[in-house]
């Protein structure tokens, strides 16, 4: 296969797996996911492009694709775990080994569309840069005919068999149309290399093929993408729902697996609208079960409008609160309401669950959804909850929200323990855990797992809402409270000219536990620093506070690594008879500086300094080479091998092995571009070697002569930038004949 078809085959081949992972569109929430996934297999083509070009064994190229991919994911996923940011460390591993439990358990339980987790992104980027790999194998090494595009199809398949119908006439059309133009291009260059003499026929030659060939392809993708649609039965449901058989019943991961993007990656996305007579935490699910290290429920939903059975009746002190909502961009299926809804009004079929009080719509998605929906808010006192006795429903409802699965840390009951040493009541045990969580530091900015994430957490001091809400619950249930763990958002932002209506956003997302009261029912405690629900001000004994840009101050007990836009809540916006305590301080100006992490500093200068140190050295080292020459003899060597890396930058050429120097000069003579004076700078080198003293003054001048012509020659033969592009080749420093050749003429010449 020549250069230009190699080239030729190369460029189709690297799109192979990047058009089948563009399927992944339907399989992640956010398209950017997507791309990332499509990057990973550019950069593993790319990386095993330059490997075989550099002809490494196929064994030790895939060696240094696997080392390529985990300095990737260093980089990508390991933030202050890697040496420079990308070389993986003990550490590193430790975080990959939680990454990948963490996948396995998502891969299981998440239903597409998936939020774009480091989990399941990093998963899905090594299976990309794996087959990127493969397919690199079979095409470019193996010149197989077919089987390069399984590795491809396998992802494709993946991607459409697991993802939703998201862009699935698009993803169908980039991948068939990848296949097709690698087929052709795959059968054009077989044609040239194996049938040379139609090479140049119009007529008959692989051109000609190339053309009809890919015109039926395409014909047949486009017509395929055409008529499919419109076929008999097409539109009608699949004979076996294999996603979901067990409806009514809704198996889902908690929303934990989401917290970290909307916190993060979504803060100022807008999610939805809320108008009521008071602002309250809107509520979304209610998780029961812990496994695995994530939260989740189990539970039936039934078809619901109109009154809702839940489960918390008119018992202490409770208010109605009426609610609208306007759904913008939820992506998921969850109705949010204050707790505990018990009517609810939509244009479109809601289910209901009465015991995790969570409401949901029959859509895969509530996005462009409107709402209402009237709650039973508890406004209960300390003293209420005091004289709360421990009864609940039933034997196994205790047995349900008490469970602590036996990998969780003993020191998590112990500590329990012993923080609410002294407790006479249920309230006193649940106020003593959470002032004692939120004494430690609230932050979305923390250190990667490794070990037990519970004992991390208590180790550290410093999390977000999950960890505080999540070991909080456990803590309560090892004390023999029930309990369990709900996610939803704070109030959010007012907005302006409506009043009682407020905008929800991404930085809104909130997760806290709520504890069981005998006939009360479920209470919420409040665990995470810097956040406060208007609702349970009273017996909490916190101030409304949530993170929001529109409010004036922080309240006086936040501690400092809150972020500087976390506020409480507007004085108008608190529901009547609880004192927020405002702080008035002057507003905290935000910090717009951009943080750029010293790593990428690192390695930016390390890149940097190979790129123009090589050349610098090349030059110090001819310089050197020629300062250091004293006798004529050095002289002459040192031109030779000047004239030596000249060929080598300029043309290609190297010396072999079995060559003497004047052979070299003589084969080198006969390519185009190379001057004729390199066969007398050839016999002058040998000379020089073998009869040092029959050199004289004329001959090192001649051999200066000789090798600036060369140099001239190189120079005008190659541009500037592709002669710098060949000094740089790492090939220059892993060929061990030309490091041997340089060495042994340096050796020679001094």
């Amino acid at each position: 296969m020549n250069k230009q078809s190699s080239l030729q085959l190369e460029l189709i081949t690297l799109t192979l797996v990047p058009a089948a992972c563009y399927a992944f569109i339907g399989v992640f929430s956010e398209p950017s996911a997507t791309y990332q996934v499509m990057g990973a297999a550019v950069v593993s083509s790319i990386l095993a492009t330059i490997l075989r070009r550099s002809r490494f064994p196929l064994v030790l190229a895939s060696v240094l694709s696997l080392a390529g991919l985990a300095m990737f994911l260093t980089a990508q996923f390991g933030e202050g775990t890697g040496y420079y940011g990308a070389i993986p460390s003990r550490e590193t591993f430790e975080v990959a080994q939680v990454l990948i439990d963490e996948g396995a358990v998502q891969f299981r339980e998440l239903r597409a569309p998936v939020p774009s987790t480091p989990a399941f992104l990093a998963l899905s980027m090594i299976g990309a840069w794996v087959m990127a790999m493969l397919t690199d194998w079979g095409a470019m090494r193996l010149r197989l005919a077919f089987e390069p595009v399984l590795p491809g199809a396998l992802l494709f398949a993946f991607g459409s068999i697991l993802g939703i119908a998201e862009r699935e006439i698009l993803s169908t059309l980039i991948f068939a149309s990848a296949v097709v133009a690698w087929a052709t291009t795959q059968r054009m260059i077989r044609m040239r290399d194996n049938q040379t003499w139609l090479t140049t026929d119009l007529k008959r030659g692989p051109s000609a093929v190339a053309r009809p060939a890919a015109a039926f392809g395409l014909a047949a993708v486009l017509g395929g993408l055409a008529l499919g649609p419109i076929l008999p039965g097409a539109q009608e449901g699949e004979l076996f729902y294999w996603r979901n058989s067990g409806e009514p019943t809704r198996f889902v991961v908690s929303p934990f697996v989401k917290l970290d993007n909307r916190l993060v990656e979504q803060r100022d996305v807008d999610l939805f609208t809320v108008t009521a007579e008071e602002p309250s935490y809107w509520r979304i699910v209610g998780l029961d079960t812990f496994e695995d290290g994530i939260w989740r429920t189990k539970k039936e939903f039934t078809d619901e409008d109109g009154r809702l059975p839940g489960d918390r009746g008119n018992v202490g002190t409770s208010v109605t609160l009426n609610q609208s909502f306007d759904i913008q961009n939820l992506a998921d299926i969850w109705l949010p309401a204050a707790f505990a809804p018990s009517q609810i009004s939509s244009e479109t079929g809601v289910k209901w669950n009465a015991e995790t009080g969570t409401l949901s719509s029959v859509r895969d998605s509530t996005d462009g959804l409107s709402y209402t929906v009237q709650s039973v808010v508890g406004l209960f006192s300390p003293d209420e909850l005091a004289s709360a006795g421990p009864e609940v429903p039933s034997e196994a409802f205790g047995q349900q929200y008490l469970a602590i699965p036996g990998d969780v840390t003993p020191r998590l009951a112990t500590e329990a323990q012993a923080i609410t040493a002294g407790a006479t009541n249920r309230y006193e045990q649940a106020r003593m855990l959470q002032d004692h969580f939120r004494t430690f530091d609230y932050s979305l900015s923390l250190s990667p797992r490794t070990g037990d994430p519970i004992e991390q957490f208590l180790d550290e001091r410093v999390g977000f809402c999950q960890q505080f809400s999540g070991t909080m619950a456990l803590m309560a249930r090892s004390l023999g409270i029930p309990a369990r763990v709900a996610v939803g958002f704070t109030w959010g932002d007012p907005v302006l000219g409506q009043p009682n209506t407020w905008q929800v956003t991404g930085r809104h997302t909130h997760a806290w536990p709520e504890l069981w009261f005998g006939d009360l029912g479920w209470v919420a405690f409040e665990p995470t620093p810097g956040r406060g629900s208007p609702t349970g001000a009273t017996y909490t004994e916190i101030a409304p506070t949530q993170d929001s840009n529109a409010e004036p101050s922080l309240p006086q007990d936040t501690p400092s690594t809150i972020p500087d836009n976390t506020l409480p809540l507007d004085q108008s916006s608190i529901p009547q008879g609880i004192d927020p305590g405002l702080d008035t301080s002057t507003p905290v100006t935000p910090d717009t500086s951009v943080d750029i992490p010293w790593r990428w500093i690192a390695l930016a200068l390390l890149v940097g300094a190979y790129l123009g140190g090589v050349p610098a050295w090349h030059r110090y080292s001819r310089a050197n080479r020629r300062a250091t020459a004293r006798d004529n003899s050095s002289k002459v060597g040192a031109a030779w091998i000047d004239a030596v890396e000249d060929l080598d930058l300029g043309f290609g050429l190297s010396r072999r092995p079995s060559e003497t120097r004047t052979e070299f000069a003589l084969r080198a003579s006969a390519v185009e571009g190379v001057p004729t004076e390199i066969i007398q700078l050839g016999e002058l080198a040998s000379d020089a070697r073998y009869g040092p003293s029959s050199v004289g003054d004329l001959d090192v001048t001649t051999a200066h002569k000789a090798a600036a012509s060369v140099s001239a020659s190189h120079r005008a033969h190659r541009s500037g930038l592709a002669r710098w592009g060949r000094l740089i080749d790492p090939r220059r420093f892993f060929n061990s004949k030309k490091a041997q050749s340089a060495n042994e003429e340096w050796v020679e010449a001094a």
